[in-house]
């Protein structure tokens, strides 16, 4: 049986500030999806059961509105997922997340989550589990070490990590599996769907987390509602119809929803990826690859362990760092020898000032590709 999924956009700005969100905004958003409105979806559809029920970012979630579509939704679906950015998590309570089946907190980079750490700290003491997090990549050049953080918060509250893109943001392919396969990870063949998504297990460095892409198949049985009454097929497209047109039938519902998807037409869209080497002031490059070591080396403190994480061979890894050293005149790395640190593999100060630069100028060019503007970067 083909998975069904119904999402709700009921508001069309949101102040979450997630990077590389198209969404976001700085302000709360007033405007949220009329009660009449979704009542006239409901009716059309209620005797159509859903998979499940998926409510982007709803800003602020404390609208009376927000609970009455979620007991709707109850009715339509076998599952109802409420998305929120992580920094909302200071407002939830129990009373607000038991009639939902879970709360998936969204976050762009492991330090929102650690800023957040005693608010989920606080929702578990008080009994609250049903909440996962959800770490979005904007980009294809993936941050290891954003990972490998995220995961180290997750184990220690026993939490469910997804890792997928901005949730129903963009029409490009990030192609997450093949990432993780190519750098020796275990990634499971797909066992369902989750959030609309098409969903896998895989192993990052033993820690087990879910993996989202797109489904891309010709079969998807999806509804989009957004907050001003337009009904997509999904939120990728731009065809639709409103809502607020009195003669919409459930014949023009069925149309749409039973309709193939064309998405799977546009996987050859480029985007850019990003590939930044530095150069000291003598001309001596620092390649892409051991600056991603380094980053993932300061986070496990073990070259073998970091290397394998990479997909690296550490004999060779090993000479390359060596052999850069001395044509750049400093040491990137030290390893203790003895005493209870030894074996442990540690940077340089002038590998850690290397690397924040790097991480610096990832970032910014990061931010300015998702704001579209290609060309011309300053730094």
């Amino acid at each position: 049986m083909v998975w069904s999924s119904l999402i709700i956009r009921p508001v069309i700005t949101c102040n979450g500030n997630c990077i590389g969100c198209p969404w976001t905004s700085s302000s709360i958003e007033r405007n949220i999806l009329p009660v009449q409105i979704f009542n006239r979806l409901y009716k059309l559809i209620r005797d159509y059961s859903f998979d499940e029920s998926i409510i982007l970012c709803p800003n602020p979630y404390l609208h009376p509105k927000i609970k009455y579509f979620i007991h709707k939704l109850r009715d339509l679906s076998g599952k109802v997922y409420v998305l929120l950015p992580i920094k909302h998590v200071r407002n939830l309570t129990k009373d607000l997340v038991n009639d939902i089946d879970e709360f998936v907190m969204v976050t762009s980079n492991y330090i929102e989550l650690f800023n957040e750490e005693k608010y989920i700290k606080a929702l578990l003491s008080h009994g609250v589990e049903n909440f996962s997090i959800y770490l979005a990549l904007k980009t294809i050049d993936i941050n290891i070490e954003n990972i490998l953080s995220s995961i180290n918060i997750c184990r220690k509250y026993g939490l469910k990590l997804r890792i997928g893109e901005i949730p129903y943001s963009y029409i490009y392919v990030l192609d997450l599996q093949r990432f993780l396969i190519e750098r020796g990870y275990e990634v499971s063949l797909p066992y369902g769907y989750l959030y609309g998504y098409r969903a896998y297990t895989a192993y990052i460095d033993d820690y087990r987390v879910t993996i989202l892409t797109k489904p891309l198949r010709e079969e998807c049985r999806k509804l989009y509602l957004d907050s001003i009454g337009r009904l997509y097929k999904c939120p990728f497209l731009s065809e639709y119809i409103d809502l607020t047109n009195d003669t919409i039938s459930i014949g023009v519902i069925r149309k749409i929803m039973f309709s193939d998807c064309p998405i799977k037409y546009r996987l050859q869209d480029y985007i850019p990826a990003i590939n930044i080497s530095l150069v000291t002031t003598d001309g001596k490059i620092i390649p892409k690859d051991i600056l991603e070591l380094l980053e993932v080396l300061m986070h496990t403190k073990s070259f073998r362990t970091a290397c394998e994480l990479l997909g690296y061979k550490p004999s060779t890894y090993i000479e390359k760092i060596h052999s850069l050293e001395k044509r750049i005149g400093f040491k990137l790395i030290v390893t203790n020898r003895g005493g209870h640190k030894r074996g442990i593999t540690l940077l340089t100060p002038e590998a850690l000032r290397l690397l924040e630069k790097y991480k610096v100028i990832r970032e910014y060019i990061s931010k300015k590709m998702f704001e579209g503007k290609y060309r011309n970067f300053i730094i």
